[in-house]
């Protein structure tokens, strides 16, 4: 068993080491992905000075962040619908999704219109469904099954350039307080927009286990992109009383051990297989979830036991994105267009779970971390569900392989007795001669 771990291990390590070129193409990708962490990572940390800037509160704030998640929902709906260009022009997407940020963070200063702001917001959000789709749909295209390892990689960027972000603004920060295993390929032609399609030959496969990733990208990507966003404000609540530059070292805590967790888990998922480094995180986050509840509603919170949380929270959070995408690709036929609505997903969970947070942290910021608890529970159910799906059909396929292989034995042995029949009348015949 364990020789047999070490040869996959050796076996996966020689496919990256033998395509130096799309070494070179996910180097690139993971300094995208800084650049992008780094441009949508900034309004965090800077979130009560924006919303001073525009004279609106947490739950105003919140529509700013929803429309962003609206421009990255519009984004990836193109892509699932203009499916060709995101497959043949991923590169040129990827050029036209950094001209649009620059623009953005450049005018966000001078900004003091919320309409104007969900404006650039939206743009930005375009922005970044435009990286998504083109590099994510260039790593699963250079790697196919074994994009898990290139894409934590690749996304590990995303931390490094948050932490930059949150490293940059540390000394400017203002005090402000707004109101508070491959499946069997059948060979049949269908349609790319077809179910059958991803699901490599079976429709209701293909349907429903799209079906449920989509739904889980909703919780998974959504929690994840909501937390990053208000987890400073939530510093900031008066009932914890920390200044703003103890705040701005939290949030540099969480992106730190953000970009720790994604670069243990580009190694780690080498070595195991998705399904293993996914089962380990989300036992994880389960554990994570009840620890929030714990101390926020039993033990009462303290500005140690808050950053540890936010630390842990970071840890945890970093992999799943990128290991989830690798799971998607191994139990789907993952094409442009079933990616685009998997990111379309993640675009309505953050519009969804943004809009709600601001209205939270207006009314209770005590309910903030019950909002991450619930959301990694729809997540690890959805997961569960996406496996037992997976596992039905591969059992169907077995049996109905095993009961084609036995008529094809009873058909053979059946043939062999019609031939002994006709030998033995032969030979009587010859007998009566």
């Amino acid at each position: 068993m364990v020789m047999e771990s070490t040869s996959k291990t050796e076996s996966r390590i020689q496919v990256y080491l033998s395509h130096p070129w799309n070494l070179m193409k996910t180097g690139y990708l993971i300094l995208t992905w800084i650049m992008m962490g780094f441009h949508l990572e900034l309004i965090g940390p800077t979130l009560p000075i924006l919303a001073t800037n525009i004279q609106v509160t947490y739950s105003g704030m919140g529509s700013v962040l929803a429309s962003r998640s609206a421009g990255y929902l519009i984004a990836n709906l193109l892509g699932a619908i203009l499916q060709n260009i995101v497959k043949n022009h991923s590169e040129g997407l990827l050029f036209c999704a950094f001209i649009l940020p620059g623009v953005v963070v450049f005018a966000t200063p001078f900004v003091t219109s919320l309409i104007l702001m969900c404006v650039l917001s939206f743009t930005q959000g375009l922005s970044k469904g435009f990286t998504d789709l083109g590099g994510n749909n260039l790593l699963l295209k250079m790697w196919t099954v074994n994009a898990a390892a290139p894409l934590n990689s690749v996304h590990l960027g995303y931390g490094l350039g948050a932490v930059f972000a949150n490293l940059l603004i540390d000394y400017a920060a203002v005090s402000t307080n707004p109101d508070n295993v491959n499946l069997s390929v059948k060979k049949e032609n269908s349609s790319p927009y077809s179910p059958r399609t991803c699901g490599r030959g079976y429709f209701q496969y293909g349907l429903s286990l799209s079906t449920i990733f989509i739904i889980y990208t909703f919780f998974m990507g959504g929690n994840y992109q909501t937390f990053s966003k208000f987890f400073f404000s939530y510093l900031k609540f008066d009932k914890f009383n920390l200044s703003t530059e103890a705040a701005s070292w939290g949030m540099t805590l969480y992106w730190l051990s953000y970009s720790v967790g994604r670069f243990i888990f580009a190694i780690i998922s080498v070595f195991l297989s998705v399904n293993i480094c996914l089962n380990i995180i989300w036992f994880g986050a389960l554990c994570l979830a009840a620890a929030w509840l714990i101390y926020v509603w039993v033990i009462g919170l303290t500005s140690t036991s808050l950053f540890i949380l936010g630390a842990v929270t970071g840890l945890i959070f970093a992999p799943i994105f990128p290991l989830s995408f690798g799971y998607f690709n191994q139990r789907l036929n993952v094409i442009p267009m079933l990616l685009g609505l998997l990111l379309c997903g993640t675009a309505l969970g953050a519009m969804t779970l943004n809009k709600i947070a601001g209205l939270v942290m207006d009314r209770d910021p005590n309910h903030f971390p019950t909002l991450l608890a619930v959301c990694i529970l729809m997540a690890i159910i959805l997961y569960i569900v996406s496996y037992l799906v997976h596992f039905v059909h591969q059992r169907k396929n077995l049996l109905n392989v095993q009961s084609t292989a036995n008529n094809d034995t009873t058909r053979s042995s059946e043939d062999f007795r019609e031939e002994e029949q006709q030998i033995a009348i032969a030979v009587r015949n010859q007998e009566d001669k």
